[in-house]
């Protein structure tokens, strides 16, 4: 669907060794600008993985695609 409605460009795929869709995005040293720190979106997506079932669908240089299997039912329960 994404790529039916051109979400994504022209996407690349990039493979990376871990059991868990956040160490790929710590391997890619991913944050949506230079300004922010990798770490702390790394650690929220863990979180999330953990709770939700959140796992990375795709990624462009200022957004981050997830897939969640459960998710939060309200904002305070998001955090």
């Amino acid at each position: 669907m994404m790529l039916d409605e051109g979400r994504l460009g022209r996407p690349r795929l990039a493979l990376f060794e871990g059991a868990s869709s956040y160490e790929a995005l710590a391997a890619a040293r991913w944050a949506p600008s230079e300004e922010d720190n990798f770490l702390a979106h790394v650690q929220v997506l863990r979180t999330w993985e953990e709770r939700f079932g959140a796992r990375v669908v795709a990624l462009k240089r200022d957004t981050l695609y997830l897939s969640v299997a459960a998710p939060p039912v309200t904002d305070s329960h998001s955090v």
